[in-house]
């Protein structure tokens, strides 16, 4: 198979390569902004845990400046620039960006494809916004961000990774080069520094680039419909893990070690859920052994899902969203802030 796809991966590489080449030799224009912008993206399709980060990076920033969100709103079924509010049905704002507004609520959030010309409208529309996130970005060259954030999954980083579709890589893994910062996540939680010294020489970061390495952070899962109730995971509890992501993986290895039976249903990313699917995985949690037992997804599934609440409710089946957040090792938290803080103090001189 590998054989048969690699030639395809060639034209892709060639198509990308050409592409690149008319933004490098500017016959392609990008624009810049009097303001800090800041990208948030990767070189792979998904599976970085993207979303988290770009929550976690907007929600210190919320402390002290007027943030806004911008985002294509992968997979909706509209077209166009619009904000996107708490209430709005995740068809037409996509799934990641109603996550994020529900996360931040007083942070603007808007989607469009064309970020070129989103920004001055965000801008018009909310003339205090102090910075711009722009979520899943780093392939959008026409916006040129101040800071490049480069997001790289660590069991599955860009430097051993193909090309579509022999691979996942959206750009070959010289793209790196215009990151400003590399954060490799979904790390082992017992990662280290010893490890992460070999992952960073394998990685080979320009001398100019920072790199961080990131765990995932799981918190008590909480009620779907009902978010003030929660219930800690443990050892007698049987659970049906429904979930539309790119890689499931580190969620479903973290409810192993917690959980008596994880079932996975897995469905494709960002997949909106039918009749037909919500059905099914109400019957398969009526299947499993007789014991404590539940649905457990995600909170990018959680948005989607809630286009069934009226049958879901009517079911009565305990379904709980698992929460997730991103966290910085070998120095914490504070190290990645103080980068973000220093970066932004510089622009502003």
């Amino acid at each position: 198979m590998k054989i048969l796809l690699w030639p395809f991966a060639q034209l892709y590489g060639w198509g990308i390569g050409l592409w690149l080449w008319l933004y490098e030799k500017g016959y392609s224009k990008r624009v810049t902004f009097n303001l800090p912008v800041i990208s948030v993206g990767n070189l792979s399709v998904g599976g970085t845990g993207k979303t988290p980060h770009v929550a976690f990076v907007a929600g210190y920033l919320d402390r002290y400046l007027e943030v806004a969100i911008l985002s294509r709103g992968y997979g909706r079924k509209s077209l166009g620039f619009r904000f996107v509010e708490a209430d709005h049905p995740a068809e037409e704002t996509g799934d990641e960006p109603l996550q994020l507004k529900r996360t931040l609520p007083e942070t603007v959030v808007a989607v469009a494809e064309n970020r070129m010309y989103a920004v001055p409208r965000i801008l018009a529309a909310h003339p205090g916004t102090q910075v711009v996130l722009l979520d899943d970005a780093f392939q959008h060259l026409p916006v040129r961000p101040g800071l490049n954030l480069l997001l790289t999954e660590f069991r599955k980083p860009y430097f051993r990774d193909h090309l579509l579709p022999l691979g996942n890589l959206r750009e070959p893994p010289a793209g790196a080069a215009r990151a400003d910062a590399i954060v490799v996540t979904k790390c082992p939680a017992d990662l280290t520094e010893d490890r992460a010294a070999e992952f960073k020489r394998e990685l080979a970061p320009l001398p100019h680039q920072q790199v961080f390495f990131s765990a995932l952070e799981y918190g008590d899962p909480y009620r779907l419909f009902a978010p003030t109730e929660t219930m800690p995971l443990h050892p007698k509890l049987r659970a049906l893990f429904v979930c539309g992501i790119a890689s499931p993986d580190a969620a479903v290895e973290y409810l192993k070690n917690r959980c008596a039976g994880v079932y996975l249903l897995s469905y494709p990313d960002h997949h909106f859920f039918e009749k037909g699917d919500v059905s099914k995985f109400v019957r398969s949690f009526r299947q499993l052994p007789d014991s404590p037992a539940c649905i457990l997804t995600t909170e990018k599934d959680a948005v989607r899902l809630e286009a069934h609440r009226e049958y879901l409710t009517e079911q009565g089946v305990p379904i709980y969203v698992l929460p997730v957040r991103p966290r910085f090792l070998f120095g914490g938290d504070e190290a990645f802030f103080d980068y973000l803080k220093t970066w932004l103090l510089e622009f502003r001189s």
